[in-house]
């Protein structure tokens, strides 16, 4: 669901952005992002969750339109490229690290040079 939501912030977040502006764009998906968050951690149900999630989902997307746009129009012009560069930079990279975390699976009873399912 975190990533249906992101897929209609992403949609939505280009036209708040025209028409309210960055700044306002952020603050929406950051306390989207944090009711979402909150919705999650005291879900009594797996149909709280699921919402909760949708909310987040929706608050990475806005905010993954606005922040590169932000962040070109807020900086000087000498650093701009390199600014939304490591930008995208950290993003694909916390991608990366974290899907490979998950694809190494270390069982208790074995070495831990083995990767294998317990």
């Amino acid at each position: 669901m975190a990533i249906a939501g992101a897929i209609v912030g992403a949609a939505v977040g280009g036209w708040m952005n025209d028409a309210f502006g960055r700044k306002k764009a952020t603050l929406f998906a950051d306390i989207i992002f944090t009711l979402g968050a909150i919705l999650m951690a005291a879900a009594p149900d797996p149909y709280v969750l699921i919402l909760g999630r949708l909310l987040v989902g929706l608050g990475v997307g806005v905010a993954s339109i606005t922040a590169p746009v932000y962040i070109a129009e807020a900086s000087p012009s000498e650093i701009k490229g390199s600014l939304v560069s490591t930008n995208v930079l950290m993003i694909t990279g916390g991608e990366l690290s974290m899907s490979s975390k998950d694809n190494l699976k270390v069982c208790p009873h074995s070495s831990q040079s083995e990767h294998r399912d317990c």
